[in-house]
């Protein structure tokens, strides 16, 4: 224990406490010792910081369990050592079971720094499995929180769909020069910003849509640090520390750069006079059986290895309150509009979603470090297909002929996709679920050559409802739309590797070209 501990000796004959001391700074243990000759004056001396409490046994005004019962009151957690000259085994006995860690005679004063030794490294070991106890409960509560986030951006994107797409009609009717055109151009523009907020959601919720792909790592932080070092003010300095060994990780490079551009901005708002802001990466194999602080800082972290980047600042650091809510969504200790409280809870969904991790270490007046764990990869490039987007269809010019059947049990919704798609010169065939689309399309006596599907719906959901309208009309082309995103969709409702995939919300311009691309997908080029 190389640090100097803070120990606070009750013992009220001065020519004990004196030896007390000389031996442990004899056994080399680094310590400032408080002594407190009286009740009085412990109470004073824990009202300090302090690592450990070596109480004597008597004391005139606070003699016997009453010294171990004050500390313990104070703070549960401090480890006590009981020390005494006459008293025996069955004492010592009563003082453990009251709490004390150890209890050591006078007469053996050499069996001290021992006891003390192993007080303090029980104590700490309690506390480091405390504090990972406490890091996986949040990390449970913010899954929680995430799911349910995820869910009001799907309903809200829902929501957003039928604004959108009625403001866009609406303005296809009215000419630039009519009263209300420069209204619902605003509502369209604020109906907009809400689906940014929605993407934000979607992020933390993980249910974005992310193109990963392979990348050296240290060499795309060194490209990020270029752009943010013209991004920060002069009086912040960027430092920049590539380990060695961090070989490459699977990423969304977009939205990669938004998190890193999100630790950046916090890190430069936390030192409003300047300081410090370090860009360090490692690589880590992680062990659990094995205690490090890299570990420790994400109780949850599989065995393996990991490319880790921590973002470092020499600002004035967090309180555990704020450290303990720091992913949550729209909370900030920001004020006006750029503290939404949504930039950190989408860097924590962006890294799950990419299967990573991220740790918080953070000290009132010594700053903060937010670390970014990835999983390293070797350098091939390994795109997943179920993640890879389709190539849009090349645009055909020319009148649909085509019957489309527009499934979606929220109601604006639908009546949208119909109008967009009947203007375009589609015939369009309703239902509000997948069981009235089974009904509609067993009544329907022509050809039904498309089907646009929500993917959740009450009653029959949208994969289960396309599988049983194929199986009556093979040659169905299908579009599957929802407000999640499509990695979020697949994994969520079992959608097909390679489906043709619609996000809500979708402009007059994406939902004609959907369905279009998706009739047109198995036609030889012109």
């Amino acid at each position: 224990m190389p640090e100097v501990l803070e120990i606070v000796l009750l013992d009220d004959d001065p020519a004990d406490a004196a030896l007390v001391c000389a031996v442990l700074e004899q056994a080399g243990i680094l310590c400032r010792v408080t002594r407190a000759a009286n009740r009085e004056q412990l109470v004073e001396a824990l009202r300090e910081s302090v690592d450990l409490a070596i109480l004597d046994y008597v004391v005139p005004d606070c003699g016997g369990l009453q010294s171990l019962e004050l500390c313990l009151e104070h703070d549960p957690e401090l480890p006590c050592v009981m020390l005494s000259g006459i008293l025996g085994e069955e004492r010592a006995v009563e003082c453990l079971r009251a709490g004390a860690k150890d209890f050591v005679l006078k007469s053996k004063l050499g069996a001290l720094p021992e006891a003390v030794t192993r007080a303090i490294r029980a104590a700490r070991e309690r506390q480091r499995i405390k504090g990972m106890e406490e890091r996986l409960q949040e990390a449970h509560r913010l899954e929680a929180i995430g799911e349910l986030t995820g869910s009001i951006a799907h309903d809200f994107n829902n929501q957003l769909s039928a604004v959108l797409g009625f403001t866009e009609l609406a303005l296809l009717d009215l000419d630039v020069e009519h009263p209300a055109y420069d209204h619902m151009t605003k509502v369209e523009f604020a109906a907009r910003s809400c689906a940014e907020l929605t993407k934000r959601l979607l992020a933390f919720g993980r249910r974005q849509i992310l193109r990963p792909q392979v990348v050296e790592f240290n060499e795309f932080v060194h490209e990020q640090e270029r752009l943010l070092r013209g991004a920060l003010p002069s009086q912040i300095a960027l430092s920049l520390d590539l380990g060695r060994g961090v070989e490459c990780v699977r990423i969304d490079l977009d939205s990669m750069r938004r998190v890193l551009t999100n630790l950046a901005v916090n890190a430069r708002d936390a030192m409003p006079r300047g300081g410090t802001l370090t860009l360090r990466t490692r690589a880590f194999d992680h062990d659990p059986s094995q205690p490090h602080p890299l570990g420790d800082l994400v109780p949850e972290l599989p065995a393996g290895p990991w490319a880790v980047l921590s973002v470092q600042d020499s600002g004035a650091g967090m309180t555990a309150e704020v450290q303990s809510r720091i992913f949550e969504p729209f909370f900030s200790t920001k004020h006006g509009p750029e503290g939404n409280g949504l930039g950190m809870a989408m860097v924590h969904g962006t890294v799950l979603q990419s299967g990573g991790h991220v740790g918080v270490e953070s000290e009132l007046g010594a700053g903060s470090t937010i670390s970014v764990f990835l999983p390293r990869v070797g350098p091939a490039t390994l795109l997943n297909p179920a993640l890879t987007p389709i190539p849009p269809a090349r645009p055909r010019y020319r009148q649909p002929t085509e019957t489309v059947l527009v499934v979606d049990d929220e109601e604006l919704v639908r009546q949208f996709n119909t109008l967009a798609l009947e203007q375009a010169g589609y015939t369009v065939l309703p239902a509000d679920d997948g069981e009235h689309a089974l009904q509609v399309a067993a009544a329907h006596a022509g050809e039904i050559h498309a089907a646009l599907i929500d993917l959740v719906m009450p009653n029959l959901g949208g994969v289960e409802a396309a599988r049983r309208l194929q199986a009556a009309r093979p040659d169905l082309k299908l579009v599957y739309t929802s407000g999640y995103s499509k990695q979020a969709a697949t994994e969520d409702e079992g959608l097909p590797v390679g489906a043709d995939f619609l996000q809500k919300p979708a402009s007059i311009a994406r939902l004609l070209a959907a369905v279009r691309g998706a009739l047109d997908r198995d036609l030889a080029d012109d």
